[in-house]
């Protein structure tokens, strides 16, 4: 028995003979396994979290809600004392989902699916329109390029405006060259499903939405309108 256990131990201790690189950890996601359709759900709902959430402030200002008088209400936001801290969760959220959902784009068109493209570029449409809404100049052509602009310029509003067009029509033909879905993608699309063809008629209600927007400016949209199919 002593003789079988000595040999037990020996074949043990030749097989656990292995290098360890003790800098780096086999547990931390690199950028090369992490795939759009990784970011693409949680993108996604953050959009809608963006969407639904942390607007009672504007509803307050613009007279679509009125202040309870059984609570306290914000000194900040009732006094216009604004400071540079006030709701900044909205710009940061807005940035922090458009990231994910631009290296969604990034990553998807390098391995060929242009479902994640097309819904990645549609989303991000969404979210740039709010912001603008919200504060006018903001981060565009230069957002998400830290060593190559830090910090980013900001793009005028109506110039931003004019790109999502172009934004939103090139999402459109990317979604329209969409031949397969798989079982995966509607996994991964947690919206629609996979749904191409509700997916370009949300593109083309948020390129509506543009355009009432720009009535005041915008004397002649009926490009824009033949667009829309």
């Amino acid at each position: 028995k002593v003789i079988f256990f000595a040999l037990l131990l020996s074949t043990g201790l030749v097989g656990c003979e292995k290098e360890l690189d003790i800098n780096t950890n086999p547990n931390q996601a690199s950028e090369d396994v992490v795939t759009s359709d990784l970011i693409l759900p949680n993108a996604l709902h953050n959009v809608g979290v963006q969407t639904a959430l942390g607007y009672g402030w504007l509803a307050n200002w613009m007279g679509y809600w009125s202040a309870s008088g059984s609570f306290n209400p914000s000194t900040e936001e009732s006094s216009y004392n604004i400071t540079n801290t006030f709701q900044e969760g909205k710009w940061a959220g807005g940035y922090n989902t458009l990231f994910d959902l631009h290296k969604v784009e990034q990553k998807s068109a390098e391995e060929g699916k242009p479902l994640y493209t097309g819904i990645a570029m549609i989303m991000k449409a969404h979210l740039f329109q709010n912001l603008v809404d919200i504060y006018g100049n903001i981060p565009y052509s230069q957002a998400f390029q830290p060593t190559e602009f830090p910090p980013p310029a900001y793009d005028d509003a109506a110039t931003i405006y004019a790109d999502l067009q172009v934004k939103l029509d090139e999402a459109i033909a990317v979604l329209k060259t969409v031949t397969e879905v798989t079982t995966r993608d509607k996994q991964v699309d947690i919206v629609y499903g996979g749904d191409t063809q509700l997916w370009i008629k949300l593109a083309n209600t948020i390129k509506l939405r543009l355009l009432i927007r720009q009535s005041e400016v915008n004397a002649n949209p009926t490009a824009e309108l033949a667009k829309i199919k």
